[in-house]
């Protein structure tokens, strides 16, 4: 016979409204619309089918994870616990792969839309079943505000259950109540993402997807988000997600020289000297890289790269991406709207290399050179007229002011 989670996945589900996703009882006894392809390797949520058919990677913390809400929720708890996880690192996945692995035993219920109603149905679940419930919730569904009403709300009804709070940290730290989810991920991790996305990305980019995983030089890059990233490129859709999220509670003097830096790492060939990028951020030319990063703060510092050669950002896509968001006009979501703002950053970026006696650099005019000079190779027809960011501006009055701007700058 059918069991009280059977009961509740196949005859309760017009109860969620589109507030609530029922972790199914068994393998597609519930119907919805992540149950399609959902292209997960490529950005998406990943779907209950995808995890039925293992779809994600395993990750190291997921048995320990699993096995400590089993715990919790035996108890009859009305508590939370989290996952803390910097941008990238895959807590959305985590936590739902926690949440497919408990469904047989425990109610597991993903909120999706925050209302009063949401209670009403939590509350049901629990009456309906007789069991502890997991409820899984994100920051971006969910706000603190809105979590601690949960909380209260069903620990007034005496529900039993336990909240499962993913919660996206710079630096993120394991505590008694939550477990941390990090970058740079294990070797052990790695060799199981380059198994995982090599199969699925161009034959191209798997000698870099290798590199990923096997490489000292890529540690820093070591993520499921760049894994994603290198494997597909443009057809990444989790760029502008990552991009916002690192540069959120970003200065706007940090964020204007790291979209100078964005400029010169989409661009041109070369990255900025330490020393001159020191001084584009307003501070000493000779600090270090390691006080860089503390005034760039944890989030920039999982977009920008600092070497022996200077700073750049870690992958054009993002750089383009930093620009993107940077320029684009507010409530204007045409996506080349970015570029109508492009000449005037170009000139206050030409502006700054004058105002804080740059010029003299020769590594600075060969960046320059390359972004506005130095004309790109067009297949089949030679060199264009201009470099690909002159031509980039779209119109002969925003490239006579750029080029005009270099010559009064560089007589």
């Amino acid at each position: 016979g059918a069991t009280k989670l059977e009961i509740l996945s196949n005859e309760d589900a017009s109860l969620l409204k589109g507030a609530v996703e029922l972790v199914p009882a068994s393998p597609s006894s519930i119907a919805t619309a992540l149950d399609s392809d959902s292209g997960f390797l490529e950005g998406g949520i990943i779907s209950w089918d995808d995890l039925d058919a293992r779809r994600d990677v395993d990750r190291d913390v997921t048995r320990q994870l699993v096995n400590h809400l089993r715990t919790r929720l035996a108890a009859s708890p009305n508590e939370s616990y989290s996952i803390n996880h910097s941008p990238g690192a895959g807590g959305t996945t985590v936590a739902r792969r926690a949440a497919w692995e408990l469904r047989d035993e425990f109610p597991a219920l993903v909120i999706i839309n925050f209302s009063r109603d949401v209670i009403e149905v939590l509350d049901f679940a629990f009456r309906r079943t007789s069991l502890p419930i997991l409820i899984v919730i994100e920051a971006a569904n969910v706000t603190a505000g809105q979590r601690d009403f949960l909380y209260t709300e069903l620990r007034g009804r005496n529900v039993r259950f336990l909240i499962l709070d993913v919660r996206r940290h710079h630096a993120p730290q394991a505590t008694e109540s939550a477990i941390a989810l990090a970058d740079p991920m294990t070797l052990n991790e790695a060799q199981r993402f380059f198994k995982a996305f090599s199969s699925k990305a161009n034959t191209d980019r798997r000698e870099k997807i290798r590199d990923l995983a096997t490489k000292k030089d890529f540690e820093a890059y070591r993520s499921p988000f760049f894994f994603g990233l290198y494997s597909f490129e443009k057809d990444f859709i989790k760029i502008p997600d990552f991009v916002k999220n690192c540069l959120e509670s970003s200065p706007q003097g940090v964020l204007k020289a790291l979209c100078q830096l964005a400029l010169v790492s989409r661009y041109s060939q070369e990255r900025i000297p330490l020393t001159a990028f020191n001084v584009l951020l307003g501070m000493d030319a000779t600090s270090s890289a390691m006080e860089l990063e503390r005034v760039l703060g944890d989030g920039p510092e999982k977009l920008v790269l600092v070497t022996s050669d200077g700073v750049g950002i870690k992958h054009p896509l993002l750089a383009e991406e930093m620009l993107r968001q940077h320029l684009r006009p507010l409530e204007n979501s045409n996506p080349d709207a970015w570029k109508a703002g492009l000449n005037e950053f170009c000139i206050q970026f030409i502006r700054d290399i004058v105002d804080f006696r740059l010029e003299d650099s020769a590594r600075i005019l060969e960046i320059l050179y390359d972004l506005f000079l130095e004309r790109q190779s067009s297949e089949g027809i030679g060199k264009s007229r201009f470099s690909e960011l002159i031509e980039l501006l779209g119109s002969t009055y925003g490239e006579r002011r750029v080029l005009e701007s270099l010559a009064s700058a560089f007589p």
